[in-house]
């Protein structure tokens, strides 16, 4: 994907976004909330009434930004937090290395690095806020090529942002100032990239870890990230791991 698709692809997709949590000037109620994946109830709806067609007449403002990432934006207050993976190219060497012995190689992709981001846009100017580094990974696993290195929806409480990556790492943020409060790192073998999202549910942050390797939930202390339980789930009935991996949100 080139760089200024990518970034076209980031507009559009934040636009879509907050036009279906209503930003049309005479809906939108700035004290509502969007804090996770599907939303604050996590059932997908809203009470707003968002346009159903899409012109030039239905959002307030654009702005582009950094990176890819399949991750869906997440709201409280004015602030509109995002996570985003800015890859950079494999040599020929290291995709041979990489795909070496892997099954279905061929229907994977390589990355020579990946550097994740967490973005904080004003909600209603449309101002990068923050644009957050939190770490370069070098020798990345494979991914497939409709997967991202920041799919996993971040999850937003009151002045903290969890913003998750899968096996590269979690992060919790400070919405207001952007500085780390604290990271932790579940490591799991994805097999194709991370997908499942953070929910936050009173002082606990649950985190689904489905992998090829291993599978379990996770629950960290929202406060400092420490765990507090990590349950493993049963084995599903093939032997292949690439049939045990999941990508679930949890409820």
């Amino acid at each position: 994907m080139t760089q200024k698709f990518t970034k076209m692809f980031w507009a559009i997709a934040f636009l879509l976004t907050l036009v279906s949590l209503s930003v049309d000037a005479q809906q939108v109620d700035t004290q509502q909330e969007w804090t996770q994946f599907l939303g604050t109830a996590g059932d997908g709806e809203t009470q707003a009434s968002p346009p159903i067609k899409w012109d030039a007449n239905n959002y307030r403002w654009e702005t582009e930004l950094t990176g890819t990432g399949w991750s869906s934006p997440v709201y409280s207050g004015k602030h509109v937090w995002l996570t985003s993976a800015v890859s950079k190219p494999a040599t020929e060497e290291q995709i041979a290395k990489k795909r070496e012995g892997v099954q279905f190689a061929d229907m994977k992709t390589v990355a020579g690095a990946i550097v994740l981001r967490a973005i904080c846009v004003n909600l209603e100017s449309g101002s990068i806020v923050h644009d957050v580094e939190l770490a370069t990974v070098d020798n990345p696993e494979l991914i497939n090529p409709l997967n991202s290195y920041a799919s996993p929806t971040p999850a937003i409480l009151k002045d903290k942002v969890v913003c998750h990556f899968g096996s590269y790492g979690t992060w919790c943020l400070d919405s207001n100032s952007g500085e780390t409060l604290w990271k932790t790192k579940y490591v799991i073998d994805h097999s194709v990239g991370p997908g499942s999202s953070p929910i936050i549910f009173e002082d606990k942050v649950y985190l689904v870890c489905d992998g090829i390797d291993q599978q379990y939930v996770a629950a960290i202390a929202l406060s400092d990230g420490q765990e507090i339980w990590k349950t493993s789930r049963p084995k599903m009935r093939s032997d292949n791991g690439e049939f045990q991996k999941a990508y679930s949100t949890p409820l």
